[in-house]
């Protein structure tokens, strides 16, 4: 039976792991080395990236395991204010949902997008990471990674898809990243089999939620034998991804597979012209088109495995080409690929370096495919709206009471309302509360804070603590405590060895402890790293009453430190 025609629906894929050590207390994907600081040094690493995420390379740019820069700065996606901002921008560039790229332990982060998708009629869905289910935990035996998927799909259902799922043709939609048309031939072999998915399927039924699972065809079905035109459903459909060809680079670059914009075009032709063919023969249901504005990993090296992949932009052609692709054949279903990953570098989210290019692209073919309009003045509203809400943060922390800024909130969440209706009135509704925003900004103090210590010279404001701390003196602890400190710490090392430097505050949990952590190079040279002062709570709340350490495997020596920046007081 053919499946009836959806109304066209544009889906992006979205990256659920970025975390910040101001929210989560960690850095990881922003910070990215593949192997611990106990290993360091004691065992090979899987590869050699190694990006701190912590430190400064140039002016605010951090050291991020991306080829591009977030146009917002690395995030943490169960900030709510990141949730808003991404909900609100997708809605505006006529995208309908997400599909979150999820796995166990990544529940408060997609919660956070739900709640920002159930305010502003946005749709998301999951993009079940199922390797990662199977092989990074720990299970007795299949049988136990079976019911605890069984438990996932349950709470999916309820926290996910029941308040603001995906739907096409009126069902749910559930991608499995991995699954293959055959039964797994080791215990936690990282996908799942046909039954599998049917089990999952029924699991999500009695929950109440009527579901299809999409599967990504990594292998593909069998032909059917001659002379046989029908079968058994497989699979209730297919999505297309990112193929990788084993294409080495012909221009001296040092990429170890390069897929041109051509052979990724081909790719996406065959799997078109694949799903169709199976589709007929009533083996999969509905068929999702992709469209990717490119891949670069050399970074990230491919989680892990060493590898350094790359579909080339080509100015923007790579992302025109895989539309028009898309739109000849004749699917309703888009799923852009990806929003956000900026590891894998094949986000359309605005960067520092792309702008909003690529998402203004992305907009123009929406409207032309589905047939309506685009607003390119509404587009930048989601990105002012966020650096409102940053802005009242700040005020909150400098002093200003709650009975202060809550009605400078209520007319931030009546343009957010706004904006989500695409209505041109958000522009004055926005620039009036700015302008309120600006008003309080204009009666916060800002007084400059200067420290430095020096080892065997003099030093100001600072002083040794024990065994690697450091104390804020008395008369700039009472001043700090005053408002909020936004400020940089800076010190100087010897890159001797290859084990991990840890920065630690005394902040108010042990998970905001760590605010930066990177691994020596042993060139043995002294070096100096920079990092945003966080967590600190300058209440001497560290071993030998100091405010800060700087933890090291072997004590090597540190020779300079400095803290440089502004107490914001109400």
């Amino acid at each position: 039976m053919s499946e009836s025609r959806p109304s066209k629906i544009v889906l992006a894929d979205y990256f659920l792991g970025f975390s910040t050590r101001e929210i989560s207390g960690g850095a990881r994907p922003w910070r990215l080395y593949y192997e611990t600081e106990e290993d360091a040094g004691q065992k090979p690493p899987k590869c050699d990236a190694a990006f701190s995420g912590d430190l400064y390379v140039n002016g605010e740019i951090k050291d991020i395991a991306s080829t591009y820069y977030p146009a917002i700065g690395p995030y943490d996606t169960t900030d709510e204010d990141v949730a808003e901002f991404h909900v609100l921008l997708a809605k505006s560039a006529g995208i309908d949902g997400f599909m979150c790229e999820f796995t166990i332990g990544q529940e408060a982060k997609l919660l956070a997008l739900v709640n920002a998708a159930r305010k502003y009629d946005f749709k998301i869905g999951v993009n079940w990471i199922n390797q990662s289910h199977l092989s990074e935990n720990t299970w007795r035996d299949r049988a136990e990674a079976i019911e605890k998927a069984r438990d996932v799909v349950r709470w999916l259902a309820e926290n996910v898809y029941k308040p603001c799922g995906v739907r096409v043709n009126e069902k749910y939609l559930l991608l499995v990243f991995l699954a293959h048309p055959r039964d797994p031939s080791k215990p936690f072999d990282p996908f799942f089999s046909p039954a599998e998915v049917r089990d999952l399927k029924q699991v999500a039924h009695n929950a109440g939620l009527d579901a299809n699972f999409v599967v990504l065809p990594w292998e593909r079905l069998p032909d059917l034998p001659a002379g046989t035109t029908t079968a058994d459903r497989v699979w209730d459909g297919y999505f297309p991804w990112v193929w990788s060809s084993s294409g080495k680079p012909t221009d001296g670059s040092a990429w170890s597979r390069v897929t041109t914009r051509a052979e990724y075009i081909e790719r996406l032709r065959d799997y078109y012209a694949m799903a169709k063919r199976v589709q007929r023969e009533g083996r999969i249901g509905i068929t999702l088109g992709a469209v990717c504005p490119g891949f670069d990993d050399h970074k990230g090296q491919a989680w892990g495995e060493g590898l350094k992949r790359y579909l080339p932009r080509d100015g923007g052609l790579t992302l025109k080409d895989t539309w028009t692709e898309l739109k000849n054949s004749g699917v309703d279903i888009a799923l852009i690929i990806t929003w956000n990953d900026w590891v894998e570098s094949s986000q359309i989210e605005p960067s520092l370096e792309l702008g909003y290019q690529e998402l203004v692209a992305c907009a123009e073919q929406i409207a032309d495919w589905k047939k309506s309009t685009f607003e390119n003045r509404l587009l930048v509203l989601p990105e002012q709206l966020l650096r409102a809400r940053r802005d009242l943060r700040l005020l909150a922390k400098a002093g200003y009471s709650i009975d202060e800024l809550d009605p400078i909130n209520k007319s931030l969440d009546k343009v957010a309302e706004t904006i989500a209706t695409q209505s041109p009135s958000a522009i004055d509704l926005l620039a009036s509360a700015q302008t309120r925003i600006g008003s309080l900004k204009n009666r916060v103090q800002r007084r400059e804070i200067h420290a430095f210590w020096e080892l065997g010279f003099d030093s100001l404001g600072l002083t040794a603590a024990g065994e690697s701390g450091f104390a804020i003196a008395d008369d700039l602890r009472s001043e700090i405590h005053k408002g909020h400190l936004v400020a940089k710490f800076c010190f100087e090392y010897l890159d001797n060895g290859v084990d991990f430097i840890q920065v630690l505050v005394d902040a108010a949990d042990e998970a905001h402890q760590i605010i930066a952590s990177f691994k020596k190079t042993n060139t043995d040279r002294w070096l100096k790293a920079s990092l945003e002062l966080l967590n600190a709570r300058f209440v001497r709340g560290l071993p030998g009453q100091a405010d800060f350490l700087i933890r090291q495997r072997n004590p090597n020596p540190v020779r300079m430190v400095r803290i440089d920046g502004a107490v914001f007081i109400r």
